[in-house]
């Protein structure tokens, strides 16, 4: 079983747990050193886990400790990607749990739509003084201003 560099040893009984000898598992994580590498905090990872957005990989020695894999680490990085694109926990948990490339896809093909008529808004009204923002007329400007809401994402 050692003839690979990410075999765990087994090293210990069943019991309360499994004592596990992770020096020849280069890939698993302890979760010290996946919040260093990910930039987010042990709450966080924790609330990942209790909420089954992602589960350690393997759970090690007497006290349990939480290891993650390549696997985890990849899952989580997913979702710290989508954090910082603004997603909320329950669509990232749902965007996980349809599984679908094209729904992500076609997801962000349209905030970058909104995203692109966001910036020119800002583009305008900065190009923009004040003074000829008030020369419009009421009608204009509730134009403009329902040409942005016509384009909510469902």
């Amino acid at each position: 079983m050692n003839n690979k560099k990410n075999d765990l040893q087994i090293d210990g009984s069943v019991g309360n747990g499994l004592t596990v000898d992770l020096t020849n598992s280069a890939s698993m994580k302890t979760v010290k050193e996946v919040c260093e590498l990910l930039k987010i905090t042990r709450k966080t990872l924790f609330y990942y886990d209790k909420i089954s957005l992602v589960k350690p990989t393997i759970r090690v020695g007497s006290q349990n400790h939480k290891m993650y894999g390549d696997k985890a680490l990849k899952q989580l990085a997913i979702i710290c990607l989508y954090r910082k694109a603004g997603y909320r926990i329950e669509e990232i948990k749902k965007l996980n749990s349809e599984d679908s490339y094209m729904h992500v896809r076609n997801r962000l093909k349209k905030e970058k739509a909104i995203l692109k008529r966001k910036e020119m808004y800002l583009s305008y009204l900065k190009d923009t003084t004040r003074e000829r923002l008030e020369e419009r007329s009421i009608e204009e400007l509730v134009k403009l201003i329902e040409e942005d809401s016509n384009h909510e994402i469902d």
